[in-house]
C-alpha cells in the first residue's frame, strides 16, 4: 500500500530517486490505503482498503465514485429511473437502478417499468406489490392489460400454453395442434385430484366439450358439457324407478326470485321439500351460505334432470288410466 502527492520537489539525487520510487509505488498500487490520499486529482484512482472497494475521483475533484469491490465484484451507483446506475452509453435513461433495500428496477426512457422486490415478486407497471402472494403482477392504471404467447406455426402434438403447477398436478390453458384437426384449437386441461386429465374445448358449432383424450380437442368427439352419459356398459343397473305420479303430486312447484337477483323471477322447486321424496335428485354442495351461522347446514343443490324418469313414470301411469277408461267406455 502506498500513496503520494505526486509533487516531486528539487532535491539531491538519492532523495529524488527515493521520492520517485514512492510515487511509482503509489501508481502501481492504485494509491491503496485505509484513508483517502491527502492530495487528490480529478479522475485519480484509490483502492480503499478500509471498505474493500476501488474508487475514482470525479471530474470536479470533489468526491469519490465507487467502481467495484477489490475482490472483483462489480458494483454501481444506486441511480434512479431517470438516471439508472447501469445504463447504455447511447441511451443513458435506460438501464438498471436500485429502488431500495434488495429491490431492483428496470427503466426505459427514464421511466421505471419492471421491479423485482425484496420478496422476489416481479412487478410490471408498478413498484408496489398489489397482492402479497402473487409472484407475477402486471398493472396498468387504465386500458387493456394483455399477455401474449405467440407462435407463427405449431406442428402436430405442439402447444402454446400457460401452465400452473402445484405439487404433482397441473392445469393448462392454451392452443393445441394434432393430426386430427387442420388448425390449432383453444383448450384448457384440468388434472383431477386423482391425476386423471380432463380436456375442455368448443367445437365448430360452439358446443363446449369434455374428454379424457387430448386428440379429441378441436373435434366433435368427447361429450357435450351439460349432457349425460347414458351408455348401458357404463352402468350397474339397480332396478326400476319407484317414483311416479303419487310422488309428483306431493311436490310443489314454486315461483321465486333469488335474494341476489330480486328482479328476476324463476320457476322451480325447493330442495328441502323434494329431498325426502326424491333424494337422488338433491345433493349437498358443502358450501357455506353467507350470513348463515357457521354451524348451519350447507347449501343444497338439485339435479333437475333426475326428475325426468319420475315424470316418465307419472305419464305412463296416467296413460294406463286413460287406456282403462277408454276400455270401460268402449
Amino acid at each position: 500500500m502506498a500513496q503520494h502527492d505526486y509533487s516531486i520537489a528539487n532535491q539531491s539525487g538519492a532523495a529524488f530517486r527515493s521520492d520517485l520510487n514512492n510515487a511509482l509505488k503509489a501508481i502501481v498500487s492504485q494509491n491503496s490505503g485505509a484513508t483517502a490520499p491527502s492530495t487528490t486529482y480529478a479522475y485519480q484512482s484509490w483502492a480503499d482498503t478500509a471498505t474493500g472497494v476501488m474508487k475514482i475521483r470525479n471530474s470536479a475533484n470533489s468526491a469519490w465514485i465507487t467502481l467495484y469491490e477489490l475482490d472483483g465484484t462489480l458494483t454501481m451507483e444506486d441511480g434512479t429511473a431517470a438516471s439508472p446506475g447501469l445504463a447504455f452509453r447511447s441511451d443513458l435513461d435506460t438501464g438498471f437502478y436500485r429502488i431500495g433495500s434488495n429491490q431492483l428496477g428496470i427503466a426505459t426512457g427514464g421511466t421505471g417499468r419492471v421491479v423485482i422486490d425484496a420478496s422476489g415478486r416481479l412487478l410490471v407497471g408498478t413498484s408496489t406489490s398489489l397482492q402479497s402472494d402473487s409472484l407475477l403482477q402486471v398493472y396498468r392504471a387504465s386500458g387493456d392489460v394483455r399477455f401474449l404467447l405467440d407462435s407463427d406455426s405449431i406442428d402436430n402434438t405442439e402447444t402454446v400454453l400457460f401452465r400452473a403447477v402445484g405439487g404433482s398436478r397441473n392445469a393448462d390453458f392454451g392452443v393445441f395442434k394434432h393430426s386430427g384437426i387442420t388448425n390449432p384449437c383453444g383448450y384448457f386441461k384440468l388434472e383431477e385430484e386423482d391425476g386423471a386429465s380432463q380436456y375442455y374445448w368448443t367445437d365448430n358449432s360452439g358446443n363446449l366439450r369434455i374428454s379424457t383424450t387430448s386428440t379429441h380437442v378441436g373435434t366433435t368427439s368427447g361429450t357435450v358439457v351439460g349432457t349425460q352419459t347414458s351408455d348401458e356398459r357404463l352402468k350397474n343397473i339397480i332396478g326400476p324407478v319407484e317414483y311416479g305420479l303419487n310422488t309428483l303430486k306431493q311436490i310443489e312447484p314454486v315461483r321465486y326470485t333469488l335474494k341476489s337477483e330480486p328482479d328476476v323471477e324463476k320457476l322451480g322447486f325447493i330442495a328441502q321439500q323434494v329431498q325426502p321424496l326424491v333424494p337422488q335428485s338433491i345433493f349437498d354442495t358443502n358450501e357455506h351460505i353467507e350470513g348463515e351461522p357457521e354451524d348451519a347446514p350447507t347449501k343444497l343443490g338439485m339435479e333437475y334432470v333426475a326428475m325426468i324418469p319420475v315424470l316418465v313414470n307419472a305419464i305412463k301411469e296416467l296413460s294406463a288410466e286413460v287406456d282403462a277408461l277408454k276400455s270401460q267406455l268402449a
